[in-house]
């Protein structure tokens, strides 16, 4: 009896080399396709499985015009010409050409382009793979995005699994219900060890907040350091990462002693960091990107913390994730109310927030529902 062969699995995204953020990338997208893979490789065991994509960097002239490839283990980073328009269509070349080389039978994607979407749509009719994409975010900014991002749907409406991040993504654009495993995201490798480093200790919480992530006014910087230049609380603020508010976060430092800065810094020094912090921040708003079509994956290591997690009522927000959170009005109003009960932060809480971590923000029980449909 002929043996039947394993199947050929390819993973195409875009990692910062080795999953680390940089100006380019935000951490927290990698930290994603990084539980992404890893829950792949562990479900589609016996399939061959390899990442296909490349490294973020500034275009040119802020970094390099051509970025060399790189390798590690399974995962495989093609070089690409870095030139703003030249580097989309060279880095879907590279995945035409690998598809027609490879002949993989499953397909996983991290976000699409209308490009890829048009392309792949016809490669799949062509060649026969099985197509799974994960819609992180949509971006639609205007109405040539609005309708480029209508006829692109359609194309992926064709393709097999989409895990879209919001309903808002599945009701506007069409998408197939029988396709669609709506998820809003998980835990991954940061979460975990931060709970597992907690999660039966006991954790002297210090007087400061955390506020770590692009620095943008989409996730609330101006609004959280403008409150502690006016309201001037007795909790440190510390800040970690880079944007186009850094200059501004700078500027205001001297405001008030303490806001602490201290800029693109490695995940592990969050970690640290977030492990005796008494809350820290997760807030979204609609400011040059559409909240509907976006969710901060960052608050599931946020609520694997044990400090307090304070968001504002952004959009998508589930009950769960209400329950074990603090929601502040739109002023911050109770802000202040909310940091003076963090000291005396109950374990029991954290606790059931972890329970309710495992049971809704789970990747690997996603990718074992993935691997039924599939092979259904």
């Amino acid at each position: 009896m002929k043996k039947k062969s394993s199947k050929k699995i390819v993973f195409f995204g875009a990692l910062s080399f080795l999953g680390n953020g940089n100006r380019a990338y935000a951490a927290s997208a990698n930290q994603v396709q990084l539980e992404i893979i890893k829950n792949i490789q562990k479900v589609f065991s016996k399939s061959i499985f390899n990442f296909f994509g490349f490294s973020p960097n500034r275009t040119w002239p802020f970094t390099n015009v051509f970025i060399n490839n790189k390798s590690e283990g399974v995962l495989t980073f093609h070089s690409y010409i870095n030139i703003l328009g030249i580097r989309e269509m060279h880095i879907l070349f590279k995945r035409i050409n690998y598809i027609i080389s490879n002949e993989p039978d499953y397909i996983f994607l991290y976000n699409i382009s209308f490009l890829e979407a048009l392309f792949f749509n016809l490669l799949k009719k062509i060649l026969g793979f099985k197509v799974i994409l994960f819609l992180q975010d949509v971006k639609q900014n205007n109405f040539i995005d609005y309708c480029l991002n209508s006829i692109k749907f359609k194309f992926v409406s064709c393709f097999d699994i989409l895990v879209p991040i919001s309903q808002n993504i599945i009701d506007k654009f069409n998408l197939p219900l029988e396709k669609s495993i709506l998820f809003q995201g998980g835990c991954t490798k940061f979460a975990f060890e931060i709970q597992n480093r907690c999660i039966n200790k006991n954790i002297k919480l210090e007087p400061k907040v955390i506020f770590a992530g692009r620095l943008e006014k989409y996730n609330g910087i101006d609004k959280v350091i403008n409150y502690w230049i006016e309201n001037k609380p007795d909790f440190e603020l510390h800040i970690y990462g880079t944007g186009s508010y850094e200059s501004k976060v700078i500027e205001k430092l001297n405001l008030n002693p303490k806001i602490k800065f201290y800029g693109l810094v490695p995940e592990n020094v969050i970690q640290e960091a977030q492990l005796n912090s008494s809350a820290n921040f997760c807030l979204r708003y609609s400011i040059g990107l559409n909240q509907n079509y976006f969710f901060p994956s960052k608050i599931f290591n946020i609520m694997s913390s044990p400090g307090l997690v304070l968001i504002n009522r952004f959009n998508n927000l589930t009950e769960g994730m209400k329950d074990n959170t603090e929601i502040l009005k739109p002023n911050f109003e109770n802000l202040n109310e909310i940091l003076n009960k963090s000291i005396n932060y109950s374990k029991l809480k954290y606790k059931e927030r972890i329970k309710w971590l495992n049971q809704n923000a789970n990747w690997f029980e996603l990718t074992k529902k993935i691997y039924k449909i599939i092979n259904s």
